[in-house]
């Protein structure tokens, strides 16, 4: 016989279909049925249709109007008093005085008195101020400069004479640069602000504050800035979005809010034109009431049943969620090994979850742990067996050059080299265990083993410094630098009889560049790459087996011997050393900034002052 299986009321699928059987598919089903008896889609497109008409019929008087101030301000042009005007100006017929007075003159009796105009600026050519400009409104010219002019210096920066329309703290704005006719030379820019009443006066729209105007798909709207515009700020910027010419002309409809938007276009010759309107949906069903009367009735009724499946949903899925989310946050900030309290759950499917959340947890914990212990240890192994590589193969050849000088100089000189090199061992040794050092130390570092080359090569070796003192507190990896002469004097100076090196430290943002310049045998493009090659080889985070199998020189015999062919081992090492520190955007670039000359640069950040 079968036996009957009793359905898990605890699970969260059978709390979900209980759910949605009572809150939602008897009031969708109810609602669904009287929509599908109604007229509604009939009143609907009766409606739709008269506001597309309006639209359509505002849209020409608004091009009508727009086009006639157009012509207006294009009509002085072609009457060409203002050139004669400007032509008697720069030939010095007249003073500035002038020239200015006549100008604003003409622009009144032109502008001043016609109430379709609220302002006009003028700008001579070469000037970055208004030069006549007056207001019929009070719009006084400390607020066109603080609102409006920074966006008319780019309007008449184009070399264009099209007319431009800008709106600009809600104000249209017909902008238009000035051209003589006999020779097509710039001479002025004209401003003319619109009235945005007188636009918007008589126009076929039953609510007209509702009516967005503009004249480029991605500028300010043009309204007349009424509290009900403010409340249809977004679905106006939801059909800013939408919007498109199409074909001369065309209609864009989107909902939100509410409201219901429309969007028409239109391709004029001087600029596109867009209106914009959104409509309430109360008022757009104004003649439906009856219907929303019922479905109110039919809501009220619900309300009940429906708080109390928002309740019920409320315990068996919300808090749970919450509880997993806040879980979820912690985890995100690092803080692991944190769990939710055994039984806090309303069903079996959230107490399994919550049980995995916690054991993950657990394990994140345990793994980050291990892991980030491990890596930093194996980083400061690595950063030491680098940095170690380099003292003895120093060591061996400055005990050598003293043992030299010993023999052919006085006991002063080998003093003072026995001091120099009692400096550099110190440094080397690196007693206090710093990773990092001032640069001053570093460059106390590097002047004493520059003077114990110096006792070698004599007049051979010339030095030059060019260091940004500002820099001197940065930190920096110990022992960075001195190899990298050593690597300069081997290369460069040795092979010539004559030779500079020149050390020069600045910062470039968030960088500090320490660069090397030293002349001697010009390298070649063959040996400049194969020498970045490696430097790119020896910089890459592998570890110490992945790194035995790249073929770079792996003793100093080898590198003294092919010294034309490999970078030294101190190179390699302080570019290692710098990426394994601060990250692989940083370390060594070489390069031949002239012919026999050789650039080594250190780039590390320059982020690290430190604080006493």
């Amino acid at each position: 016989m079968w036996k009957k299986i009793k359905p898990d009321t605890n699970s969260l699928r059978y709390k979900i279909l209980i759910f949605m059987a009572v809150s939602w598919l008897i009031p969708i089903g109810i609602i669904t049925a009287f929509i599908l008896l109604s007229y509604r889609n009939v009143y609907l497109e009766k409606n739709e249709k008269l506001i597309e008409d309006g639209i359509s019929n505002a849209a020409s008087i608004v091009a009508m109007r727009v086009n006639e101030a157009i012509r207006l301000s294009q009509k002085p042009t072609y009457e060409r008093d203002w050139e004669n005007l400007w032509n008697t100006y720069e030939k010095g017929r007249i003073n500035p005085g002038n020239f200015y007075s006549e100008m604003n003159a003409s622009l009144k009796s032109k502008y001043y008195m016609d109430k379709r105009f609220d302002f006009y600026a003028f700008y001579a050519e070469d000037t970055e101020a208004p030069k006549c400009y007056s207001s019929r409104t009070g719009y006084g010219l400390h607020l066109y400069q603080k609102e409006i002019h920074t966006k008319i210096l780019q309007a008449i920066s184009s070399d264009s004479n099209y007319i431009q329309t800008i709106v600009v703290d809600n104000r249209l704005l017909l902008v238009r640069n000035l051209y003589t006719v006999s020779d097509y030379r710039k001479y002025g820019s004209l401003v003319l602000a619109l009235n945005t009443e007188a636009l918007y006066k008589e126009l076929p729209i039953e609510t007209i504050d509702n009516l967005g105007i503009l004249f480029d798909q991605n500028t300010e709207i043009l309204t007349r800035g009424s509290q009900e515009q403010i409340r249809t700020e977004t679905i106006f910027e939801k059909l800013q979005t939408g919007m498109q010419i199409e074909r001369n002309e065309y209609l864009y409809k989107t909902y939100a809010q509410g409201y219901r938007g429309y969007a028409y276009g239109r391709d004029e010759d001087a600029y596109p034109l867009f209106l914009i309107y959104a409509v309430k949906n109360s008022e757009f069903y104004q003649s439906l009431n009856e219907l929303y009367r019922i479905v109110m009735v039919v809501a009220l009724l619900l309300i009940p049943v429906v708080y109390s499946a928002y309740r019920y949903l409320k315990k068996q899925i919300e808090n749970p969620v919450e509880q997993l989310v806040i879980l979820s946050k912690n985890i995100t900030e690092g803080k692991f090994g944190m769990t939710i309290g055994e039984k806090s759950m309303p069903n079996a499917e959230f107490d399994y979850l919550a049980n995995s959340f916690g054991h993950m947890s657990k394990q994140i914990k345990y793994l980050f742990d291990s892991v980030y212990n491990e890596k930093l240890a194996r980083k400061d192994a690595q950063i030491a067996a680098l940095q170690a590589q380099i003292n003895p193969h120093f060591l061996n050849n400055t005990l050598e050059m003293m043992n030299w000088q010993a023999r052919m100089s006085g006991d002063i000189a080998v003093c003072k080299m026995i001091e120099s090199l009692s400096i550099v061992l110190d440094h080397n040794m690196n007693r206090s265990n710093r990773a990092e050092v001032y640069l001053s130390e570093e460059l106390r570092c590097v002047d004493a083993y520059l003077y114990i080359m110096s006792m070698r090569f004599g007049q051979r070796l010339l030095v030059e410094k060019d260091i940004d003192e500002s820099l001197l507190r940065t930190r920096v990896p110990q022992l960075i630098l001195q190899p990298i002469i050593e690597n300069a004097i081997l290369h460069g100076i040795e092979k010539v009889n004559k030779g500079t090196i020149k050390i020069s430290i600045h910062s470039d943002n968030d960088k500090v560049l320490l660069d090397v310049l030293n002349t001697g045998k010009p390298v070649t493009n063959e040996t400049l790459e194969r020498i970045r090659t490696e430097l790119i080889l020896a910089g890459e985070e592998e570890t110490a087996t992945q790194l035995d199998h790249v073929e770079l020189s792996p003793t100093e015999t080898d590198i003294k011997e092919e010294h034309s062919k490999h970078i030294s081992i101190g190179i390699r090492n302080v570019h290692k050393r710098i990426r394994l520190m601060y990250g692989l955007q940083y370390g060594l670039e070489v390069s031949t900034p002239e012919d026999g000359t050789f650039l080594t640069r250190i780039v590390i950040p320059n982020d690290a002052i430190w604080q006493e």
